[in-house]
C-alpha cells in the first residue's frame, strides 16, 4: 500500500534531484510497486500524478472538502487545541477529533483513516487513535499560564509545510502577533532559503534567523541568502547563530500576545556541523524550559 500526500518544489541541489521534474518522476515510480495507492485529489501536479497513479493495481483519491474523493473530511472546525471533522465514504459515515490543529493534520489523518479502511481496521478503533494521536517534532504546542504567549516546535521545513502551518495558525490565532524563528540546511535544498525566507517574511511579525543543519556552509552565509527574501516582503528580523539563544531571546522579547513559531528540528538533538552530528537540546525543550521560566515570573 501506498499514500501519495503532497508534492512541492524541494530537496532539488547537486547531492538531491537536478530538477523538479526528476524528482516527481522519482516520486511516481512507487505506483507501479504498489497494489492499492491512496492518492490527494488536491495535490500539486494533480494531472500528472492522477496519471502516474493508474500504473498501481488499485488506486483511491482522498480530500478535504472534495466530495468526488472516495475519501473526504468536511465540516472541520478547530475547538481549543483540538480539530474536529467529519469523515465519508462508501463505508464510513464517522465525526473525529484530531489531538493536533492545522488543515494539513486533518489531511494526514483522513490519508491514514483511509489506509486503516482498506486494511479492514474497524473504524472505531480509528476515532479513538486519533483521538490521542501524538507525532514526535509535529505541532507540539505549549502556552504560558496567562496565555499570553502560545509556542509551536514543528519540523515543517519547506514552503508547502511552512505555510500551511502559519496561515493556519493567524487564522486560528488571528489577535497573536506571529513570531517565527528558524534558519535552512546546508549543502541541499539549496531552494528553501528563498522559500522559506518568502513564507517567513509573509506571513510573519518578526522573524529570527538561526542555524538549521549548517554543515559545510558557514550560517552566516545562509542566513544572509534567507535575510534577502524576509527583508524583501517587508518583515523586521534579526540574526542569532546559536538556535537556543534565538528562542530563549525571542520569549525575552515579548510585549504582547505572541504565538512564537519554531520550525525544523522539532524533537530532533542533533545538528550537522561541518561533517559532524553535534548533540543540541531539541526545540521542544528548550520551549518548555522557557515557558517554565515565563511563568515563574507571573503574579
Amino acid at each position: 500500500m501506498g499514500i501519495f500526500l503532497n508534492i512541492d518544489e524541494d530537496h532539488i541541489s547537486p547531492i538531491e534531484h537536478p530538477n523538479f521534474e526528476d524528482y516527481i518522476q522519482s516520486k511516481a515510480k512507487m505506483f507501479g510497486q504498489t497494489k492499492d495507492l491512496i492518492v490527494n485529489l488536491n495535490t500539486q501536479e494533480a494531472e500528472y500524478i492522477f496519471e502516474k497513479a493508474k500504473d498501481a493495481e488499485r488506486f483511491y483519491s482522498f480530500g478535504l472538502n472534495s466530495a468526488e474523493a472516495d475519501y473526504y473530511a468536511y465540516d472541520l472546525e478547530t475547538v481549543e487545541l483540538e480539530s474536529n471533522f467529519k469523515i465519508h465514504s462508501k463505508m464510513i459515515d464517522e465525526t473525529f477529533a484530531l489531538a493536533m490543529l492545522g488543515d494539513y493534520n486533518v489531511e494526514n489523518a483522513l490519508a491514514a483513516v483511509a489506509a486503516a479502511d482498506l486494511l479492514g481496521i474497524p473504524v472505531d478503533y480509528a476515532v479513538e487513535v486519533l483521538r490521542g494521536v501524538n507525532v514526535p517534532g509535529r505541532m507540539r504546542i505549549l502556552s504560558s499560564a496567562d496565555k499570553k504567549i502560545i509556542a509551536i516546535a514543528d519540523f515543517a521545513h519547506n514552503r508547502l509545510s511552512f505555510e500551511r502551518l502559519i496561515t493556519g495558525m493567524k487564522e486560528a490565532h488571528p489577535d497573536y502577533k506571529i513570531v517565527s524563528i528558524f534558519g535552512a540546511p546546508g549543502g541541499k535544498a539549496l531552494g528553501r532559503r528563498k522559500e522559506l525566507g518568502t513564507v517567513g517574511g509573509r506571513y510573519s511579525d518578526f522573524v529570527y534567523i538561526t542555524m538549521d543543519d549548517p554543515g559545510l556552509e558557514k550560517v552566516e552565509d545562509i542566513s544572509k541568502e534567507i535575510s534577502h527574501f524576509v527583508e524583501g516582503e517587508g518583515t523586521p528580523f534579526t540574526y542569532i547563530e546559536n538556535r537556543e539563544e534565538a528562542i530563549q531571546t525571542a520569549f525575552k522579547d515579548v510585549e504582547e500576545k505572541s504565538l512564537i513559531l519554531v520550525i525544523g528540528k522539532g524533537h530532533e538533538e542533533t545538528m550537522k556541523i561541518g561533517d559532524k552530528e553535534v548533540p543540541i537540546k531539541s526545540d521542544e525543550k528548550i520551549i518548555k524550559e522557557c515557558i517554565e521560566e515565563y511563568n515563574t515570573h507571573l503574579e
